[in-house]
């Protein structure tokens, strides 16, 4: 935690208050079954990718895996001036203007042209997936063990600041 200093004026003095503030770039990550919230925002959607994991590292996350399908919610783009800037982004009903789709991965962008409004997958007991953010501060792993509970490992990326 860094201390910000604040100048306050009385009427004949200047002096400086210590004032604590927090500054961080850290992206907080929550997800249920419902949903999935990103405190740094979830502007341009999310993809999930679920693995078919062959060598995990000593940490053990995966390291060696195929994607076996995948599916994103995105921003289709809208006429006008957009005003909504999703942190949390549903599975199970509409979240604003956003489109889901699914299918398999081509390059970066899924080769589907079906969408719909809510998420047209369901997540399945001892599988793991890779979570893009479309972010350059950020991606992470998700594993969901035999009692469908969620577990999310963020991993940080490399930046210039």
């Amino acid at each position: 935690m860094k201390q910000l200093l604040v100048l306050q004026f009385s009427a004949f003095l200047l002096y400086a208050q210590p004032v604590v503030a927090q500054f961080s770039l850290e992206c907080k990550i929550k997800m249920t079954s419902e949903y999935i919230n990103s405190s740094c925002g979830l502007t341009n959607g999310i993809r999930f990718d679920e693995l078919q994991v062959t060598k995990f590292d000593n940490s053990h996350f995966p390291t060696n895996y195929t994607t076996v399908v995948s599916f994103q919610c995105y921003n289709p783009g809208i006429k006008g001036t957009q005003t909504f800037w999703p942190k949390t982004i549903y599975f199970t009903k509409p979240t604003g203007h956003y489109l889901w789709k699914m299918g398999k991965l081509d390059g970066v962008t899924i080769n589907s042209k079906e969408t719909t409004k809510t998420c047209p997958a369901k997540f399945k007991p001892n599988t793991w997936y890779f979570l893009n953010f479309f972010d350059q501060r950020y991606e992470a792993f998700l594993y969901i063990d035999k009692e469908m509970t969620l577990h999310v490992h963020k991993r940080k990326l490399p930046t210039n600041f």
